[in-house]
C-alpha cells in the first residue's frame, strides 16, 4: 500500500514544472487596477459617464463591505477553527489604497 501512495505522488521533474505556475497564477500583479477605483480623464469629461462610473464604484465598494462583513462573521462555517484568512479573491478593492 506505501508503494502505491508513493506511485501517486509526482515526480520531482513535474514538481518544480508545476509550483512555478501555481504561484505565478495565485498571485496578485503589483500594477493591478481594480474595477471600479480607477477612472480615466476622459470618462469624466461626459457627465452620463462620470454618472454610471459614480454608481458602479458605489455597487464595487457595497459587494467589498458585504465580503467583509462576511468574514467578520463567527457563524460561517469557514470562519471558525485556526489559521481562518480573509476571503479576499472576488473583492472588488483588493489591494486599493482607499480600501
Amino acid at each position: 500500500p506505501v508503494r502505491v501512495l508513493l506511485d501517486t505522488f509526482p515526480s520531482q521533474y513535474q514538481t518544480t514544472l508545476v509550483l512555478p505556475v501555481l504561484n505565478l497564477l495565485s498571485s496578485h500583479s503589483p500594477g493591478e487596477e481594480y474595477m471600479g477605483t480607477h477612472a480615466e480623464s476622459a470618462w469624466m469629461a461626459d457627465r452620463e459617464v462620470r454618472a454610471a462610473f459614480g454608481r458602479f464604484n458605489e455597487r464595487m465598494m457595497s459587494i467589498a463591505e458585504m465580503i467583509d462583513c462576511r468574514n467578520k462573521d463567527p457563524e460561517r462555517k469557514n470562519r471558525q477553527g485556526p489559521g481562518v484568512v480573509p476571503y479576499v479573491l472576488l473583492k472588488p478593492s483588493y489591494g486599493d489604497p482607499k480600501d
